[in-house]
């Protein structure tokens, strides 16, 4: 039997020595991770020390709002960091310019559950109010002549009454993670055989939603091309 000795020097810490069998080898686990738009710069940013820029990428993928982050390029066990840009919780639960619409008694459901989110809490007040007695007279007129001659014209004009105010005034985050911004919503009433349907629409949100894509997008991606890794666009 081979003679082994070992030497341990106390200043500098012990030696422990275990019996029986050792503890299987377990390769790395790569690191598997997506959130908001942001993620992969944070990641980045707060391990770059450890990181080389030259094996690392930025994929940039507009049509899916996404950013992905992929450092260890040279090994099968690469980290992948991945942020979408979303539509904020509010945003997505409105349906704002959608073709989806609401009921009188429905959208004043909504309104009450998201009173926080008006500029002015009296507007909302207002808004359910008139929602909760909304009478809006239907009337048609219908002209209906046939001049025997092969000529005909069939004409319903339908016109609604009603109090109900023309737009509403938000303040609320358009993607998830960013500060909420003040937007006009404007209330389209359409007449629904009978009865009325209410939908959400605004000019403004969708402006801004294309600015500030472009904008979110650019400043991320300039904290790579800082960094000096591979910043690829995939659309």
């Amino acid at each position: 039997m081979q003679e082994l000795n070992i030497n341990v020097d106390p200043q500098n810490g012990e030696l422990i020595v275990r019996k029986g069998e050792a503890a299987p080898i377990r390769e790395k686990n790569p690191l598997r991770v997506s959130g908001v738009i942001f993620a992969p710069g944070q990641f980045m940013e707060n391990r770059k020390d450890l990181l080389s820029p030259m094996d690392c990428v930025l994929l940039s993928d507009k049509n899916k709002n996404c950013l992905t982050f992929e450092s260890g390029q040279s090994s099968e066990l690469r980290d992948i960091i991945t942020g979408y840009l979303k539509p904020s919780a509010i945003i997505q639960k409105l349906g704002i310019n959608r073709d989806s619409g609401y009921s009188d008694k429905s959208l004043a459901d909504v309104f009450r559950k998201i009173r926080m989110y008006f500029v002015d809490g009296s507007q909302c007040t207002k808004a359910v109010a008139a929602l909760q007695k909304f009478k809006a007279k239907v009337s048609a007129d219908l002209e209906n002549n046939d001049d025997k001659r092969g000529n005909t014209k069939f004409l319903i004009e339908k016109r609604v009454t009603t109090d109900l105010p023309e737009s509403i005034h938000l303040k609320a985050p358009i993607f998830e993670g960013f500060e909420p911004v003040t937007i006009e919503v404007l209330l389209i009433i359409s007449v629904v055989g009978t009865g009325i349907e209410i939908s959400l629409e605004s000019y403004e949100l969708f402006e801004l939603e294309e600015k500030e894509k472009e904008r979110i997008f650019q400043e991320q991606e300039s904290k790579f091309h800082e960094f000096g890794c591979a910043v690829l666009t995939l659309s």
